[in-house]
């Protein structure tokens, strides 16, 4: 059995789960936990020593004291730190005569395109092929058919090399070494959509404190990210300046009291907080309406800005994802904004016992399920890599490719 930890940095918490897997890589335990975030903003570090005091925090809440061994941490990742971009690339695969397309030509048209679209200063956290077009016939997957000329679009993910290496930094302080970054909302989408989702096309739609993220899949492919510098924050900023209090208990109103349904209770009709050594009333009938208010300006602002990449003609359904989406009729009323069924993402993993109940959670277990089908289907033993013969076979090739 082997301890395996996932991290998601987010700008609000830092979640974290710790998954007990035996060697058929099912997850037979597991541990979640969050700290409030700090040192981020928009997924870019402004306080290295702030992260990694964090990053200890929820190490040592995972761990519950016990020290226990921790195999491998994946880390995953979202915001302005990352870079999507579409590419092309094209290679000949004979001069004369057809040749038959095997998994090997689409590793090496894979890094020819790495080569000629990814600068010196980033790094490649994802290759996700859209199509392949041999000669003139676009296809999902080629090998096995005979051709000339393969072409490749695809969606590439990338990171800065100074974040990345920033990031190690901020988590070796805290005595953690990553194995692996990944990024956040297309891992979650390993544990919150099924293959029907993927297939008929759906958004996965995060709403965070800070950004909102969208992925759109089509035919079981990415076929566009989308990264928006907006998020639920902007109904707490908002409450917080129509009720001339602080964005700390405006977000303690929102996510106590608020809702995004304008009737209240006549017996409920007020709320009493407590700012400094002054007592204050709040209609929660005004809480509501700015809450409403503030919504729909950020609902729209999503599908307006989301609009060349979202095609809600197309879609399926959206799987909502988030701190955002948790408010109290917030799903209802992006379904009527967006025009198509909308559904709390949730996770669905198996057996359900071992996940948490809470669906914030749910990138934890899409970074853990992402890189547990790494290996399943590289079909490359997971226990296989901490051992000496495993470590050697790694050395071994890294000798006969440069020597």
């Amino acid at each position: 059995m082997k301890n395996i930890c996932s991290i998601d940095l987010g700008s609000y918490k830092i979640k974290g789960c710790l998954a007990a897997v035996n060697n058929k890589l099912q997850v037979i335990d597991s541990v979640f936990k969050e700290v409030p975030s700090r040192g981020l903003k928009q997924g870019m570090i402004k306080n290295i020593s702030e992260l990694s005091e964090a990053i200890a925090l929820l190490m040592d809440s995972l761990q519950e004291k016990k020290r226990l061994r921790i195999d491998k941490v994946y880390v995953g990742i979202n915001g302005t730190s990352l870079d999507f971009r579409c590419v092309k690339a094209v290679v000949p695969l004979t001069e004369r005569a057809n040749k038959l397309v095997e998994n090997n030509d689409l590793k090496k048209i894979e890094k020819y395109a790495s080569n000629i679209h990814i600068k010196f200063n980033e790094e490649l956290l994802h290759n996700l092929p859209q199509f392949y077009v041999l000669d003139d016939n676009k296809l999902a997957d080629p090998v096995g058919l005979y051709g000339h000329c393969l072409q490749m679009q695809a969606m590439f993910v990338l990171m800065k090399t100074n974040v990345m290496d920033s990031l190690i930094k901020a988590f070796s302080q805290s005595g953690v070494e990553v194995d692996e970054f990944v990024f956040s909302d297309y891992a979650a989408s390993f544990s919150v959509l099924d293959k029907q989702d993927l297939e008929k096309g759906c958004v996965l739609l995060d709403i965070g404190s800070e950004l909102t993220h969208a992925i759109i899949f089509e035919a079981g492919r990415v076929c566009g990210i989308k990264v928006l510098t907006i998020g639920s924050n902007a109904i707490t900023e908002d409450i917080a300046k129509q009720l001339s209090i602080s964005c700390g208990l405006a977000n303690e109103l929102k996510i106590g009291h608020g809702s995004v349904a304008k009737e209240v209770d006549e017996k409920n009709k007020e709320i009493v907080v407590r700012i400094g050594s002054v007592y204050k009333k709040i209609n929660k009938n005004s809480l509501n309406e700015i809450i409403n208010s503030s919504t729909d300006r950020l609902l729209e602002q999503i599908k307006s800005d989301c609009s060349d990449v979202i095609d809600l003609f197309r879609v399926n359904k959206v799987v909502a994802i988030g701190e955002g989406v948790l408010l109290d009729g917030f799903l209802e009323k992006m379904e009527s904004f967006f025009g198509v069924p909308v559904v709390l993402g949730q996770v669905k993993e198996k057996p359900p016992q071992i996940i948490s109940k809470n669906p914030t959670f749910c990138i934890c277990m899409g970074i853990l399920r992402f890189c547990l089908n790494g290996y399943i289907e590289n079909k490359n033993s997971f226990y296989e890599s901490f051992s000496p013969a495993g470590i050697f076979s790694k050395l071994k090739l890294i000798y006969q490719e440069y020597f």
